[in-house]
């Protein structure tokens, strides 16, 4: 069933795809078909800035008064009279140090030179710049107001000469050293200047405190035209008769002749986002990254290397490309009914091995309650028996004084056995449901090992155990919970004469370690192999020699005896002994305050 629906949900959304795709396509051809009609037809260059627009007049383009010039005209050279009298002063001024010299020459040459002629340009500006070095403002001024006289009388098209135009940045350069505003009329022919020209003057402004921002800004635009109108001079230079529209480098070229003349016309150098503000065909404004943006709806705009499916506007030049359908939704994939498939398979996988697994707890969980039970009845009935056993005797009346006393110590170690064992099993329950509390108070260390020992020790007797007690320390105070501690140190004792009991000693030693207080249960029975040192301090774990009931056990006296010394902030190793055979498990408990 799952397949079926999954099968049919994508061949649906396949079939939305080839007809999203379908109108994708009849709509960039309709795009295509309306954006061709518009750029061939005048009515079009409405909608262009003025900026970009321009006229051909008599089989020229028109250039703007502000712009002046397109082409710089090479300056010819000056006669040899005037080229070798400019030379002399020169060297009279800056060889010969000699002012009066250089002035002399200067004189000779304004005197020999047309006022109307651009040969007087140079001469005039060398002179002005002389009489400026030579501190002589009564000399310099009338040569600067002379230069800045000419610059007003030529227009911007006159900037097209080479010493027209180096004589306009000499005026504005002498103009600032000289501590005086820029006139009107310079500040009006200094944007017409070449580039590189403009920037190095505008820098030398610049740095003699001229505001030069606007003189920069003026000349962006004027630049930025001049080139417009120089490309379309250059593409137009054949005359074309019929209305043209076709790429030119990064533009688009409109030309509609309408002049009587052959050549004459009106015409559009545009960039590519003003097709995106054609009414009707999408928004003006480019992406972050450069790149055009689609048309709403319609297709996206391409000038390069279009794809197979673009509808081409201009041969070469222009082309719509089809909006890419929207993405199939991810239900909907082949990819995705496959993972759906995968993933109900892998979830029937897991559910099935999730149920053996916890058939298998469960199996593992009756066997180990089962196991548990038999465990700790047999645990129980040890010393109940004995209990018994002890009060029959005890309750005839021809048992000796002397013997009482060693039943009664029997009674009271058996009783104390119980009481661990029964405190072992609640204890589990408790620190399982996380409510076991412990006590904690001043009490003495040393004291509580000692009370063990003697309510052990007839125990220890019974199983043929000698055990001995070596004190480092007579004393040992600590915050301790003295019931649970002598319930830790009672189940590693009864661990060591159950298991140990072939080796006849049970040494129980109490030292200082810094500012800890350590205890050392030695026995010399067959010990615990080192790789199972760590593994007996788990719940219900047991030595691998003795998990097939060859001794009665559950595994619970060293995990509850770690636990209780780790909650008074501790530790409870299994080491090996200092020398013979055996097993030493070492206690290592704080003190309140550094032995003596």
């Amino acid at each position: 069933m799952l397949a079926v629906v999954g099968w049919g949900l994508v061949q649906t959304a396949t079939a939305a795809r080839e007809r999203e795709e379908l109108a994708a396509r009849r709509d960039a051809r309709d795009l295509a078909v309306a954006l061709r009609a518009a750029l061939r037809t005048p009515a079009v260059l409405a909608l262009v800035n003025p900026p970009w627009r321009f006229l051909v007049q008599d089989g020229r383009v028109r250039i703007d008064d502000d712009v002046g010039w397109l082409q710089q005209q090479p300056a010819g050279p000056l006669d040899l009279a005037t080229s070798a009298r400019l030379q002399q002063a020169q060297v009279a001024e800056f060889v010969a140090h000699d002012a009066v010299g250089a002035r002399a020459h200067f004189d000779a040459l304004l005197q020999a030179t047309d006022p109307a002629d651009d040969a007087r340009w140079p001469v005039l500006s060398a002179a002005a710049w002389q009489a400026h070095r030579a501190d002589e403002p009564t000399r310099r001024d009338p040569l600067l107001a002379e230069l800045q006289a000419a610059v007003a009388a030529r227009p911007p098209a006159a900037l097209a000469a080479v010493r027209v135009a180096d004589a306009v940045a000499s005026t504005a350069l002498l103009t600032a050293a000289a501590g005086k505003p820029l006139p009107a009329p310079l500040t009006g022919r200094l944007p017409a200047l070449p580039a590189e020209l403009l920037r190095a003057t505008l820098a030398r402004l610049h740095e003699r405190g001229v505001a030069v921002a606007a003189l920069r800004a003026a000349h962006t635009t004027i630049a930025a035209r001049r080139d417009l109108l120089r490309l379309a001079a250059h593409e137009l230079r054949e005359g074309p008769r019929e209305a043209t529209a076709r790429r030119v480098q990064d533009r688009l070229l409109l030309w509609f002749p309408d002049g009587e003349r052959p050549g004459d016309g009106h015409g559009a150098l545009v960039g590519r986002e003003w097709l995106l503000g054609l009414p009707g065909l999408g928004t003006s404004r480019p992406t972050p990254d450069g790149a055009l943006p689609p048309i709403p709806d319609r297709g996206a705009l391409c000038f390069e290397s279009p794809p197979r499916e673009a509808e081409e506007v201009l041969a070469g030049g222009l082309w719509i490309v089809p909006l890419p359908a929207p993405a199939t939704p991810w239900f909907a994939r082949r990819g995705a009914l496959l993972a759906a498939g995968v993933a109900l398979v892998a979830v029937f996988a897991g559910s099935a091995f999730a149920m053996v697994r916890a058939f298998r707890r469960e199996a593992e969980a009756l066997r180990a309650r089962s196991e548990f039970l038999t465990g700790v009845t047999h645990e129980l009935k040890t010393p109940v028996a004995s209990i018994r056993l002890v009060a029959e005797v005890l309750r005839d009346d021809d048992v000796p004084a002397t013997k009482q006393r060693e039943y009664m110590a029997l009674l009271a170690g058996e009783a104390t056995r119980l009481a661990a064992l029964v405190d072992n099993v609640l204890d589990l329950g408790q620190m399982e449901r996380g409510e076991r509390a412990y006590d904690l108070r001043p009490g003495d260390l040393a004291e509580v090992v000692r009370d063990v020992v003697a309510a052990f020790a007839p125990l220890a007797q019974q199983a043929g155990l000698a055990l001995t007690l070596h004190e480092g320390l007579s004393r040992a105070p600590a915050r301790v919970d003295a019931n649970a501690l002598a319930q830790a140190l009672l189940n590693v004792v009864e661990n060591a004469r159950k298991y140990a009991a072939a080796g006849q000693q049970l040494v129980v030693t109490t030292s200082a370690a810094g500012t800890s207080f350590r205890i050392a249960v030695r026995d010399f029975g067959p010990g615990v192999p080192a790789p199972e040192r760590e593994a007996i301090f788990a719940r219900f774990q047991r030595g691998r020699a003795h998990r097939h009931g060859s001794i009665p056990g559950v595994g619970l006296g060293l995990h509850l005896a770690r636990s209780i010394v780790e909650r008074h902030g501790g530790t409870l190793q299994c080491e090996d002994p200092p020398e013979g055979p055996g097993a030493c498990f070492v206690f290592t408990l704080p003190l309140l305050e550094s032995p003596t």
